[in-house]
């Protein structure tokens, strides 16, 4: 493992832009607990939408 330089894009705070050499295409840096926050909403999205879907629920949530 060593360091290397990376062009840095963006400057936000959780979700970063970045260009290591010698790539063309930058990346995206995202936060372990970004990450973690966004997979658990989706998760919790795809219960609610199964359990529309089956009849468990009848009325729509807020966004």
């Amino acid at each position: 493992m060593g360091l290397i330089e990376a062009e840095l894009l963006t400057d936000s705070g959780s979700d970063t832009v970045v260009r290591l050499p010698p790539r063309r295409f930058p990346g995206v840096l995202i936060r372990a607990t970004r990450c973690r926050s966004s997979v658990a909403e989706i998760v919790e999205a795809c219960r609610l939408r199964r359990a529309y879907r089956t009849g468990g629920m009848s009325v729509c949530l807020p966004v």
